[in-house]
């Protein structure tokens, strides 16, 4: 593997590599418009492309000033959700995401083990890599599984903590103001779960979903690999496919803002794993967010010009 010793300056990056990159990231854009799509026609409502693509737009510029993968998330279902109710809105949003991830946590993990065999050197952090996928799509089936769902209501039927001993009134049990908003809270949330599992219960939804998703992550991970090319570095494309899925998944946790510092350190914790110069993979996580600024300056433009007036209309299927 050829890798740049140090990271390049600007004159010494190959434009045409960097274009592509920025193309790319401009079809991921398209895909996840086209794919959110899919998700809300199946729950009922048909959205026009270019509405949902301006929001996908929109949401990622607001989205660099807000908590990273949560922020976008909830601009995305309220602007949605004036539409088709927040309910709608809220599910397709979540099944979204869920399908990512899954579709990211198999990326890497086939791909993990498919490199094992040829890095026995890595062993070690490839392993570790398929155990964390499987941690996470553990936390992600039991969340979905019914035993939540059925451990919530539980909860909601019996806590109370502020009663005295469940003294009862004339007219029932004294609920504290805590209990009554948790038991509101938990209500929404067993709507949301069936609506969810029914959503993705559904074979042609889950399949077309998956579909997409893995072109989103193709596209994600041809971008890095682009960078990687347009910085002089020859990465094998095998550790793309491991490292960028856990890479984006690790950036959607709300600990900061449009995910700098987390996409830093793990890009530069995975990649050193094989030999790259951290210098060069820090360099090349700060372009993923070069390359994002015409994204971003769309959706600023975007976000002034406001929707049209026939991508305002909608249809309930």
């Amino acid at each position: 593997m050829d890798v740049a010793a140090v990271p390049p300056l600007l004159s010494d990056v190959d434009l045409w590599y960097l274009l592509a990159a920025i193309l790319v990231f401009f079809l991921t854009r398209v895909l996840m418009a086209w794919k959110w799509q899919l998700l809300l026609h199946y729950a009922g409502f048909r959205q026009p492309f270019l509405y949902l693509l301006r929001i996908i737009f929109v949401s990622g510029f607001m989205g660099f000033f807000l908590p990273a993968g949560v922020g976008v998330d909830v601009i995305r279902t309220v602007e949605v959700g004036r539409r088709t109710g927040f309910a709608v809105s809220a599910i397709s949003t979540i099944a979204d995401r869920i399908m990512a991830i899954i579709t990211m946590i198999l990326c890497s993990s086939i791909a993990a083990l498919i490199a094992l065999p040829a890095a026995p050197d890595l062993g070690h952090t490839l392993w570790t890599i398929v155990v964390l996928n499987l941690c996470i799509m553990a936390i992600v089936a039991l969340l979905l599984s019914k035993a939540a769902l059925r451990t919530v209501h539980w909860i909601k039927g019996h806590w109370n903590p502020d009663s005295e001993s469940h003294s009862r009134h004339h007219e029932g049990e004294t609920i504290s103001p805590s209990a009554r908003i948790f038991r509101i809270v938990a209500e929404k949330a067993m709507l949301v779960h069936a609506d969810l599992r029914g959503l993705l219960g559904n074979h042609q939804v889950f399949v077309s979903a998956f579909l997409l998703n893995g072109l989103v992550q193709v596209a994600r991970i041809l971008l890095f690999a682009f960078l990687f090319l347009a910085c002089g570095a020859q990465v094998s494309f095998i550790y793309h496919i491991i490292f960028v899925p856990i890479i984006m998944i690790l950036t959607l946790l709300p600990v900061s803002f449009f995910g700098v510092g987390v996409r830093e350190g793990a890009c530069v914790f995975f990649y050193s794993q094989i030999g790259v110069d951290p210098a060069l993979a820090l360099t090349v996580s700060v372009w993923t967010y070069l390359v994002n600024l015409p994204v971003l300056a769309i959706g600023g433009i975007w976000f002034l010009v406001g929707p049209s007036k026939s991508s305002s209309e909608s249809v309930v299927v």
